[in-house]
C-alpha cells in the first residue's frame, strides 16, 4: 500500500514538473516572439527570426504538455493500483 500511494505522488510530482517545464515552453516562445516583433522594425528577417524562435519554444511547451499526460497517467495508475 505504502509503494502504491508513493507512485501516486511521483506521478503527481511529474504533472507538476512537467507543467512547469511547458510554461518555461512557452515563456520562452513568447519571448522569442516579443523579439521578433522589436527586431521587425529593423527587418523582415527578424521577424521570422522570431517567429523560429517562437516554434522552438512552442515545441517545448507541447512536449511538456505531453509528457505531463503521461505524468497524470502514472498518477492514475498510482492510485487505481
Amino acid at each position: 500500500m505504502i509503494y502504491k500511494v508513493n507512485y501516486a505522488y511521483l506521478g503527481l510530482f511529474t504533472v507538476i514538473f512537467d507543467l512547469y517545464t511547458s510554461f518555461a515552453g512557452l515563456v520562452s516562445g513568447l519571448h522569442g516572439l516579443v523579439s521578433g516583433l522589436v527586431v521587425s522594425h529593423i527587418g523582415s528577417i527578424g521577424f521570422v527570426t522570431g517567429l523560429v524562435v517562437s516554434h522552438i519554444g512552442s515545441i517545448g511547451f507541447v512536449t511538456g504538455l505531453a509528457v505531463s499526460h503521461i505524468g497524470s497517467i502514472g498518477f492514475v495508475t498510482g492510485h487505481l493500483d
